[in-house]
């Protein structure tokens, strides 16, 4: 009747419980770790070719992604996952022309799905960080010669470390 300390106990000390809080916890912790690497390296692409401007633009296009709706990117999922959808076809194109290959109810498919459903809230953290970054830093050491990829290491990314280590953590947790 009902979660107590004591069978709460017990739970810890059965083994399969255990199995599904690690599996639990390495599966949040790689859609974290790949949501913040991947849009790190795409905002420091788009940030490096674009205007401020560019970046503001995009913050109100991962809102609008936010605020949309849990119900229909589902169903976008349920598609993408599907036997037929584009993303089995990606990765393998002769399993996806046999029906019955799926990925959803998988593991991987759970991955790629917290991965898509997450993304715009990570991006929109690491925009956000990035946007705070004075822009006359970056000015400056391209006037003293630094190239792009110093300026990224340790003027912008040392700056940026609080919105990626938030960006991580709320990935994390939503995972």
């Amino acid at each position: 009747p009902g979660l107590t300390w004591a069978n709460f106990g017990d739970l810890i000390d059965d083994p399969s419980f255990r199995s599904a809080i690690v599996q639990t916890v390495v599966a949040g912790l790689v859609v974290a770790a790949a949501l913040t690497v991947f849009n790190l390296v795409a905002i420091a692409t788009v940030s490096a070719a674009s205007s401020p401007r560019v970046l503001l633009c995009l913050v109100a296009l991962l809102a609008m992604a936010i605020t949309g709706g849990t119900i229909p990117r589902a169903g976008a999922l349920t598609y993408l996952l599907a036997d037929s959808g584009p993303i089995l076809t990606l990765l393998d194109p002769n399993a996806a022309a046999s029906s019955g290959s799926t990925l959803l109810y998988t593991r991987l498919g759970t991955l790629i799905g917290h991965g898509v459903l997450l993304s715009p809230l990570s991006a929109l953290v690491l925009i956000a960080s990035r946007l705070a970054v004075p822009r006359e830093l970056v000015a400056a050491a391209e006037d003293l010669g630094a190239p792009e990829v110093q300026i990224q290491r340790r003027i912008v990314v040392p700056l940026m470390l609080p919105g990626i280590v938030v960006s991580f953590v709320l990935s994390f947790i939503l995972t």
